[in-house]
């Protein structure tokens, strides 16, 4: 009987185990916008903060982020970049940026560090000589899923280890 209960527990210990490095390997959050649903969610996005009547002027698509621009006839423009979920078609808005007419020439340069839970790497938000929002890629990209997994193989090697060792100890008694 304990021995059932000992194998129930472990067998639960790793569901939980496998559950919680899928998340982890997420990113820690649950993306929620279908990927046919982003633009009416960067539209929405856009609507509440006040600025309308615009169309989306261009997007932009590197690694597993995309990014969509917004602009109006009143120099009115916003960005969102948005990250692609590792399990599904899924997304989330990851950065958010909006700048008002007034704006545009203060605007100064934000280099913002995406994880998109593959790779991590800069996105260097900027203007170019007419104004225009852009995007560019600036650091060379990390690979940061294989960075955790070989982290969770390192884990997962030291608790099987640990595993042989306790019984090897417990016959030897």
């Amino acid at each position: 009987m304990i021995n059932k209960i000992n194998r129930i527990i472990t067998i639960l210990f790793f569901i939980i185990a496998v559950v919680a490095v899928m998340f982890f390997l997420n990113g820690m959050t649950i993306h929620t916008i279908a990927e046919n649903n982003i633009e009416n969610h960067f539209l929405n996005a856009i609507a509440q903060k006040g600025i309308t009547e615009g169309n989306i002027t261009e997007e932009f698509n590197y690694s597993n982020s995309k990014t969509i621009f917004f602009e109006n006839e009143k120099g009115e423009q916003a960005v969102a970049t948005y990250i692609k979920s590792l399990y599904f078609n899924q997304w989330k808005q990851y950065y958010f940026l909006q700048l008002y007419a007034e704006q545009n020439k203060q605007y100064n340069d934000n280099d913002i560090v995406i994880d998109d839970h593959i790779f991590q790497y800069n996105m260097k938000y900027q203007l170019n000589e007419k104004g225009k929002l852009f995007v560019t890629p600036v650091e060379q990209i990390k690979p940061l899923l294989a960075i955790r997994l070989f982290g969770i193989g390192v884990v997962i090697v030291a608790a099987v280890i640990g595993r042989i060792v306790g019984i090897y100890m417990q016959r030897k008694r």
